[in-house]
């Protein structure tokens, strides 16, 4: 029963909580009975102190830390065998190698090296200048918490297996067995789906397309080596570009040719291309730029023609493979995902869950383990966590008179709060401003705030909440499949509630058609959000991607406005800015509301790729000038597109790997433990020295460095529209495209196992709109613009005309340009030289499609050779082939696909039944709702967690039960017997419903 779960539940029931709160409030009593004294002019507090460890004393051994935020047990209180704030102890020989540190007791051999060197560091006071106060905080268990909550660890394997036989993932501080971290190297890359389907399948597409793109670059070796032939390009460059750049279409062989119709206006973007000689006899004469290299020639459209193949077949065996590898990922690890199914809008006021269990038994003829019902009280939940955070705020701003007592203090008692409130200094009158704007605090402000938020916490918990979703946890995998099969149809009969098929027994309470779907995992649902409103999250995502446009339109004018100054360094800031804008993109991306992880990443893919593809591939061309495309200063488009290339081949993987921010949280803010400086007095007083104070803040630096899978998923898509998108004037960037992608891939599985903090197990979302949408697109752009760059080819808009110089254009010509009037330089035409006029090359504006040779050039201002010309039409006529392809074969069928399940069910089960059951699973989780927040070491809880098993949760703190992460408490002790009430919940219900095997082995 309930009761006896709450009496015997090691996750902090209400008896535990209960008499935490009495001895709170003792002690908070003992401790405003001693400043009253003081204020009476008694400063001793001897007395009370001593009366509120006898208090303690006569408590001893109940659960009374699961109220507190003030004390936590130390090292020493949950091990014996913690040496000392984290200092090494004495070398024994081979014997250290058996001891063991820490809150779980690793061996130095269990630990990583930044653990070991931290360890022997930290002997030093400049390394770890508090030390040797006797605070219970540790840095050693800081460590700790690093390794075994924030690093992902597996069951520890037996002598004898081996990591290729299969890892056992285990949950965060898992102690019920001994566990150990993924190896680096040993960890198989079947076995990184441990971690969510999307990461398993990020990296599977990774070293895929490292693997093609390097073949690609192969095939095209015939081109790189016509390039940096003297076939190509004979004269030498005016600058060392290196054989990169000289591998590519850059061409040196420029001359210049009279140009009967040019005029300046014609060059007005590259003026340097453009001059007015003076003959002999006075006369003036128009001379360009001509760029006498053939790049366009049958035998380089063929090898790119071949690679375009080759590549687009690879995408679409990529796109098979990649749903393959998804369902081995499934096969291979066995969540939660696998034996639940949620059913969305549900009838709001279905709060039963027994209703929910009864039903879903008898459509399913299985077992029903576990029940969610999660309640439209997102406001509430909010409220609830601004008041936990506000309450921690505060008990730092007391620290000052907190200090020297080992007291508890209840924050229930709203009496005793206000009389230490009252003991802090007042705000300093410069301070106010900042206070104002909420850049500073004390605590008045926030003891204001606190009271501010009990109020709003009375009048949400006042209110009626409604049933939004249900998550329904099956026994086995076949019972979740049979209900999804059996309550699953089309769109337009739920809208309707009629039709569809579907029976009355199969209808919830006889007449209603529930719209059922396989659910997200636990820990990718957004309880807060799953509520919300369609129209809130519409207006979110337009709010959003408005954004998104106005800082692309930002970025590209930046960027021609350093092109038109003439900065050389404009490839750096497109490199620059593909760094900064994700970050900015997270901030945008976190006002929209989403029900789940997996549209959040989406969105966030969206966007990212979108600015990326513009910033980087893009607007470098456009902000390029069309005759400098393949010009061999460092300023033209070549040299760029490689900077590009370099910036990310080196920064991307540095970034992850470097870490600078975790390296400074793990090895300068967490050993300092206590930083006042009172230079920066808001920022040193509200972020420094609080994180000084307790284990929770220590831990809270070794939360490890949060990523977005969906940055990854486009760092790994920028880098394949820009290969492809350059690859007829730059084939070695297949070479580079594919050496990025491995090193990001090492460097991310690195940080994957040793740095990032642990993300939501995201499902396939973002694998599956990047093999439907974007590659398509990619492959469309390397069909379509490597085209229009060979027709485009040589770049120069000048044409040959049928006129020769005659007598009329013949004759010595010299020019002495205005800004180094000591040069002079000279050109002779002679009477059979073939005149040039001002052609448009550039028809990109022009949006040909098909594009063809005969369309390309207008009649009478022909550019292109013969070859050129045979070349142009090939790949035109390709990318009609490839667009058809794409959209008949692709986006058509899935058109159909979309349209049919507004009429009928399109469910099909993924993979094969593995015939294990849920209880059977050693490291399980629930839908069990909770709150992540960046201040917390553990997620907060959001619901009663009295009737289910611990385990299900999905973590564990070493020092507290998960009571003590509850948000339960953080209601008013009167309003608190309320929010345990099922009958009208204010919070979100879960029930556990163990099968009777399962119980009997328990």
């Amino acid at each position: 029963g309930d009761d006896n779960n709450e009496k015997t539940n090691t996750n902090g029931g209400n008896d535990g909580d209960e008499q935490g709160r009495q001895l709170g409030r003792r002690n908070s009593k003992a401790l405003v009975d001693a400043l009253i004294q003081k204020a009476e002019g008694l400063d001793e507090l001897t007395e009370p102190l001593l009366s509120g460890d006898e208090t303690r004393k006569e408590d001893e051994g109940e659960q009374a830390e699961s109220s507190s935020l003030f004390t936590a047990p130390t090292a020493d209180d949950t091990t014996g065998n913690s040496t000392n704030k984290g200092q090494p102890a004495p070398a024994t020989g081979d014997a250290e190698e058996e001891e063991e540190y820490g809150m779980y007791g690793d061996t130095l051999s269990e630990m990583t090296y930044s653990r070991r060197i931290a360890r022997y560091l930290s002997k030093y006071d400049w390394y770890y200048p508090r030390r040797d106060i006797d605070d219970g905080v540790s840095l050693d268990d800081g460590w700790a918490y690093f390794e075994h909550i924030t690093l992902y660890r597996h069951r520890k394997l037996e002598e004898g297996e081996d990591p290729s036989d299969g890892l056992d993932k285990a949950d965060p501080g898992e102690k019920q067995f001994p566990t150990e971290l993924y190896g680096y190297w040993s960890t198989p890359n079947d076995q990184l789906g441990d971690f969510g389907i999307g990461i398993g399948v990020y990296f599977s597409t990774t070293w895929f397309l490292a693997v093609i793109t390097f073949i690609a670059g192969c095939i095209s070796i015939p081109n790189i080596v016509y390039y940096y032939s003297d076939d190509y390009t004979s004269e030498p460059f005016e600058e060392d570009h290196g054989v990169l750049i000289e591998s590519s279409a850059t061409c040196s062989d420029q001359i210049w040719v009279p140009c009967v119709d040019c005029v300046e206006d014609d060059w007005s973007d590259d003026k340097d291309r453009y001059i007015v000689a003076t003959s002999e006899s006075g006369s003036e004469q128009a001379f360009v730029l001509h760029n006498d290299c053939l790049g366009a020639e049958l035998e380089q459209g063929i090898v790119t023609l071949i690679a375009i193949i080759f590549l687009s077949i690879s995408l679409w065996v990529l796109s098979w493979h990649m749903q393959s590898v998804e369902v081995a990922f499934d096969e291979d690890e066995q969540t939660a995902q696998d034996y639940s199914l949620v059913v969305d809008d549900c009838p709001p006021d279905a709060m039963d869950p027994e209703e929910w269990r009864a039903f879903f038994s008898r459509v399913s003829g299985d077992n029903v383990t576990c029940v969610t019902i999660s309640i439209d009280n997102g406001d509430l939940v909010n409220c609830l966590v601004q008041h936990r955070s506000e309450k921690r705020r505060l008990k730092y701003l007391l620290q000052h008179v907190l200090q020297n007592t080992s007291l508890n203090l209840d924050f229930d008692d709203e009496a005793h709060l206000k009389l230490l409130v009252e003991n802090t200094p007042r705000t300093s009158c410069w301070k106010r401003p900042l206070q104002t704007l909420g850049l500073m605090h004390d605590a008045r402000s926030c003891f204001a705030k606190i009271k501010k938020l009990s109020r709003r916490i009375r009048e949400l918990s006042a209110e009626e909440y409604e049933a939004t979703d249900v998550f329904v946890t099956f026994e086995t995998e076949a019972g979740q499949r049979k209900a999804l099969s059996s309550l699953s149809t089309g769109k337009l009969a739920i809208a309707m509630q009629k039709g569809g098929g579907i029976t009355d027994d199969l209808k919830f309470r006889g007449e209603i058609l529930l719209d059922v779907a396989e659910s997200a995992e636990p820990s990718a649902v957004r309880w807060n959000d799953i509520a919300t409103h369609w129209q809130t999250r519409l207006r979110g995502l337009f709010i959003s991607t408005v954004l998104t446009l106005l800082f692309l339109a930002l970025a590209a004018n930046v960027v021609l406005w350093r092109n038109e100054d003439g900065d050389p360094n404009v490839a750096l800031y497109i490199a620059g800015m593909n760094v900064i804008f994700p970050l900015l993109t997270r901030a945008i991306v976190d006002y929209e509301v989403h029900a789940d992880e997996g549209g959040r990443a989406l969105s966030l893919y969206f966007k990212i790729t979108l600015f990326r593809w513009v910033n980087t591939a893009i607007i470098i061309m456009a902000s390029t000038p069309f005759s400098s495309t393949i010009s061999d200063k460092n300023e033209d488009l070549i040299p760029r597109v490689y900077t590009i290339f370099f910036a990310e081949l080196i920064s991307a993987p540095s970034i992850a790997l470097v870490d600078i921010v975790g390296f400074f949280m793990k090895h300068y803010m967490a050993p300092p433990c206590f930083v006042v400086l009172d230079i920066v007095g808001f920022f040193m007083k509200h972020y420094m020295a609080p994180r000084a104070l307790s284990q929770e803040e220590m831990n809270n630096n070794f939360r490890g460095t949060k990523y977005e899978l969906a940055e990854r998923y486009a760092t790994v898509t920028k880098l394949l529209f820009l290969a492809f998108f350059y690859a007829s004037i730059f084939p070695v960037g297949y070479f580079i495209c594919s050496a990025s992608l491995v090193i990001a891939y090492y460097a991310d599985k690195f940080c994957l196992l040793r740095v990032w903090r642990p993300a939501p197990q995201l499902g396939n979302e973002v694998a599956e709109f990047s093999r439907e949408y974007f590659f398509p697109v990619v492959v469309l752009a390397l069909a379509l613009v490597n085209g229009y760059l060979y027709a485009m080819f040589p770049y120069d808009n000048v044409c040959e005309t049928d006129d020769l110089a005659g007598t009329r254009y013949a004759g010595n010509y010299s020019y002495t340009p205005t800004d180094d009037p000591d040069v002079t330089e000279y050109f002779t035409v002679s009477e059979g030289d073939v005149m040039w006029e001002h052609c448009n090359q550039n028809i990109v504006s022009e949006h040909y499609f098909p594009l063809t040779s005969d369309v390309a050039q207008p009649e009478g201002s022909e550019w292109m050779t013969d070859e050129q010309a045979d070349v142009v039409d090939i790949l035109g006529w390709n990318a009609v082939a490839i667009l058809i392809i794409v959209v008949l074969l692709k986006y058509f069928w899935a058109a159909i696909d979309y349209i049919t399940s507004w009429f009928k069910s399109t469910y099909e089960p993924s993979g094969e039944d593995q015939n294990i059951d849920y209880s059977a699973v050693p490291s399980i989780s629930a839908y069990v709702p909770q709150v992540v927040d960046d201040e917390f070491n553990f997620p907060l809880l959001a619901c009663k967690i009295d009737c289910i098993d611990p385990k299900l949760i999905g973590w564990s703190d070493p020092l507290r039960p998960h009571g003590f992460w509850n948000l339960i408490h953080e209601f008013p002790a009167d309003l608190e017997e309320k929010a345990r009430n099922e009958e009208q919940p204010i919070l979100s219900i879960v029930k556990h419903y163990p099968p009777k095997h399962a119980s009997s082995e328990d």
